[in-house]
């Protein structure tokens, strides 16, 4: 694309990169550098995106940085999307000015997420960027490339949808794109396919990250899987359940918008319509809202910080839990259970103990509903809504038992009442002074007066008594806008005439008395003029009223801490009274342990006894055993001499065979041998 078509494009603005001061860069990409800036007009902060449009890019990198540019300009602002500021060319580079994101990216904060998002949070992140896609939408802009490191953080509560460098501007005749664009784990299966797709695509993407803000992942990302298998889970669209602590309605909407088949998948009007009430609903009643501050105020009126969250082991109330839904809906309960039956037992001046508190929802909800109708409340409440923990209708509960548990410690709630200022006077200051015991008091503007009977050795009359009389002689001549006008008790003249005679000794006192006031010892010089004295009474008498003040607040926490001994009392003897059967229990247990431990020790000297003579036994055993062996083995010895025996017998044997054979009578043909074969036949 030629240079000039280029700048006749671009070049409507005349802003130079000297206009801004570049501080650190933020971000790179392939031919892209962005910057931090802060823009020298007006000394706003702003992104700076510097693109090689002509040292680097071919024509067609070229032709889609001139289509992100003239789809900024083309998309009107909204509130949602990171505001486009200005753009220009300079020394062959390309500058876009964006609004600046103070807190990051979207994927920055999910990663950094260890706890799962609470619903609430999650509508409002969802309804901001639905709202934005149906924007761009409705100005026949779709994104392609809707993702986490896409969507941008101005505040902690406020995201804005950014990089349109993949956006495609749609003509009214358009009806499909065919480009393979956006990121794999975002993509719909048509664009995978590299089928015709439409704004649905959008809409799948912005299921996707519906669902990983529930689940803080991508429905089709893995460990280390490769492109093969992230593109087969998404053409067969298979992925894990939302967790079921988040509402149907979330649930439902996020596997609604990821369909393979476009048609089946919500319109972005229908997305942004749920997504806007579903986060009114998550907000609560505006009232309850209110009601919940005024709630927090008792409270801690009733110094429930103390009293009730470290007897339950809570933390003070979170106003937001009150007026919406959380994950963990039963722990929500829980805490309003406690709270309820803390405020029941303050009421009825009782002990309240965390662990009595019947941990069954349906139990507990039903006893403070009998508890708090039982009091006079008129309101309608009902047990499945008082087990949800939130809404209207625990607040109302909550408003009506933190008044009671007030009226029961003797607290008045009256509506204020509001009339004219009216002027105190002379009447009004005599008795401001009575009121006071005579103590001096300071004044805006005005004059003290200290009268009392002096000694002109000692300054100041042994009994002191004058000093509980000093008062404040002023009286209030007439008001101009915030100004009080006071006439002095003593003529000008002698005020006069009396600074003059003392004004190095005022310097002096005054630095003294700063000394006094900030613990530091003075020394008391030969002083004895009627300024000293007057210091000396201002002092005696601002020590007085320290003492009393101090004195009055040590009866105070003597005061507190007798009625904490006494609480502490009443607990004790509660505790006594609640598991005296149970000590009861454990002391016959405790008998019956003791005997058992008796018995065993019997039988178990009983068992070393006849494990003592069963060892004798075995030891008998052995020693037989061992006799045996040494016998078979002398037996083992006899055996060659019988062998010697044997064979000398059969060797005699052989002798008086062979005797016979030699003998007369012994020859076969011989009448004895003949006789004798003739017996044997």
């Amino acid at each position: 694309m030629p240079k000039e078509v280029i700048e006749g494009e671009l070049l409507t603005s005349e802003t130079k990169l000297d206009d801004y001061d570049v501080s650190k860069q933020i971000g790179k990409g392939k031919f892209s550098v962005v910057f931090r800036a802060k823009r020298k007009s007006d000394g706003e902060t702003v992104a700076l995106k510097k693109i090689q449009i002509y040292d680097m890019m071919d024509s067609k990198s070229r032709k889609k940085t001139l289509r992100e540019v003239q789809l900024l300009k083309s998309v009107a602002h909204h509130n949602h999307l990171i505001r486009y500021l200005d753009s220009f060319l300079e020394n062959n580079d390309l500058y876009i000015i964006f609004e600046w994101a103070e807190c990051g990216d979207l994927r920055t904060f999910l990663r950094k997420q260890k706890q799962p998002l609470d619903e609430s949070t999650i509508w409002s992140f969802f309804s901001q960027m639905a709202d934005a896609v149906r924007h761009i939408h409705s100005h026949r802009v779709m994104h392609r490339d809707i993702k986490p490191a896409n969507i941008f953080m101005a505040s902690p509560h406020t995201l804005k949808l950014g990089d349109l460098g993949l956006g495609r501007l749609f003509s009214d005749e358009t009806q499909e794109a065919f480009s393979k664009v956006g990121t794999p784990l975002y993509m719909s299966p048509e664009v995978l396919q590299g089928a015709g797709y439409d704004f649905q695509s959008d809409v799948w993407s912005l299921g996707c990250l519906l669902y990983e803000f529930a689940a803080l992942r991508s429905p089709f990302g893995g460990n280390n899987e490769n492109l093969y298998a992230i593109f087969k889970k998404i053409h067969e669209c298979k992925y894990e359940d939302l967790p079921a602590t988040y509402s149907k309605e979330l649930r439902d909407l996020a596997y609604s918008m990821i369909q393979t088949n476009p048609k089946d998948r919500p319109d972005i009007e229908t997305v942004a319509k749920l997504a806007d009430d579903m986060c009114k609903r998550q907000r609560g009643n505006p009232h309850a809202t209110l009601l919940v501050d005024l709630i927090i105020d008792k409270l801690k009126l009733l110094d429930y910080e103390v009293e009730f969250c470290r007897e339950a082991g809570v933390k003070p109330l979170d106003k937001l839990k009150l007026v919406q839904k959380y994950p963990n809906t039963s722990s929500q309960f829980r805490y309003v259970s406690l709270l309820c039956h803390w405020l029941l037992a303050v009421s009825q001046k009782s002990v309240f103990l965390a662990v009595e508190v019947d941990t069954d929802a349906k139990k507990a909800a039903s006893n403070i509903i009998s508890s708090t109708l039982s009091m006079g409340y008129e309101g309608t409440v009902s047990s499945s809504n008082l087990q949800h923990g939130y809404g209207e209708a625990v607040v109302n509960v909550l408003d009506f038992l933190t008044a009671r548990a007030l009226e029961a410690n003797d607290f008045s709630l009256e509506d204020p009442t509001y009339g004219q200022e009216e002027d105190v006077g002379e009447e009004g200051e005599e008795m401001l002074g009575e009121e006071e015991e005579g103590l001096s008091r300071e004044s805006a503007s005005g004059t003290w007066s200290m009268d009392g009977a002096f000694d002109d050795d000692s300054g100041i009359e042994s009994d002191g008594e004058d000093l509980e009389g000093a008062v404040l002689a002023t009286t209030r001549g007439g008001r101009t806008g915030a100004t009080w006008y006071m006439e002095p008790s003593i003529p000008g003249d002698l005020w006069k005439e009396e600074t003059k005679e003392i004004a190095s000794e005022l310097s002096q006192l005054t630095r003294g008395y700063a000394a006094i006031l900030n613990g530091e010892k003075r020394e008391q010089g030969g002083m004895g003029s009627l300024s000293h004295v007057r210091s000396l009474k201002r002092q005696v008498v601002w020590l007085k009223s320290t003492f009393d003040s101090v004195h009055e607040k040590l009866v105070r926490v003597h005061k507190d801490i007798q009625d904490d001994i006494a609480k502490v009392e009443v607990r004790e003897k509660h505790i006594s009274e609640s598991f005296s059967e149970y000590a009861d229990q454990m002391k016959q247990q405790s008998e019956t342990l003791a005997g058992r431990t008796s018995e065993y020790d019997a039988v178990a000297e009983t068992v070393q006894s006849l494990s003592n003579e069963l060892q004798e036994l075995v030891d008998n055993i052995h020693a037989i055993n061992d006799s045996i062996e040494d016998k078979q083995a002398g037996a083992q010895d006899s055996k060659p001499l019988l062998k010697i025996r044997g064979a000398l017998k059969k060797l005699k044997e052989e002798v008086r065979k062979n005797q016979q054979r030699s003998h007369p009578l012994y020859q076969p043909n011989s009448i004895f041998s003949l006789l004798v074969s003739i017996r044997s036949e």
